[in-house]
């Protein structure tokens, strides 16, 4: 009989050999449904997420590109030039917008919007239309295209706990907070390039 290690080495290769001997399990392809149109994109929000849209415009704003807009009423989505945005939402009798993230370069046409008596909405955690795209794919088999006109379409089905209603003073106060953090940044990085010399 041959005596067994009670080292910690043997005991280690034993758990590794242990772990080697699992079995694989077999994996099943499922069919995955591509979207292919903001129609069925939003018929598939519906049905799976069990929400309206959101009753208004979704914005999906990028720093340097025009703003893709969302509109449940028709199911479209319209790409407008930011400084037209708000005659864009005019015309349609629109009277509240929700917006995937401020952007300091776009904080005065939130403002404007203010202004002009629409309701501006801000999705608290940006982070969420990638969630719900993922869930799509992972629980339902319903992969959506990362695009800014299919990224309108989910922020409009997100859940009203995760909006936040903001105003003309909260934008001007976040606009001067981002600003502050910037100068604060940028003068400590001069401040070393200064101390290097």
């Amino acid at each position: 009989m041959k005596a067994v290690k009670t080292t910690k080495e043997g005991v280690k290769r034993k758990r590794a050999k242990d772990v080697k001997k699992t079995t694989k399990t077999k994996t099943t392809t499922k069919e995955v449904i591509r979207i292919k149109d903001v129609g069925e994109l939003v018929d598939y929000c519906k049905q799976q997420f069990g929400r309206k849209p959101f009753q208004g415009a979704a914005i999906d704003f990028h720093p340097k590109k025009p703003a893709f807009v969302f509109t449940p009423d028709d199911n479209s989505v319209t790409k407008v030039d930011a400084q037209k945005l708000l005659d864009f939402l005019k015309e349609r009798n629109i009277t509240s917008v929700l917006v995937d993230a401020l952007n300091k370069k776009k904080v005065l046409v939130l403002a404007d919007l203010c202004d002009a008596g629409i309701e501006v909405y801000v999705l608290r955690r940006p982070g969420y239309i990638k969630r719900m795209r993922e869930e799509l794919l992972e629980k339902h088999n319903i992969e959506v295209p990362k695009t800014d006109k299919y990224d309108a379409v989910l922020l409009a089905f997100t859940s009203p706990k995760k909006w936040a209603l903001v105003d003309t003073r909260f934008l001007k106060a976040w606009k001067a907070m981002t600003e502050w953090r910037y100068v604060d940044t940028t003068f400590r990085i001069e401040q070393q390039r200064y101390d290097a010399n």
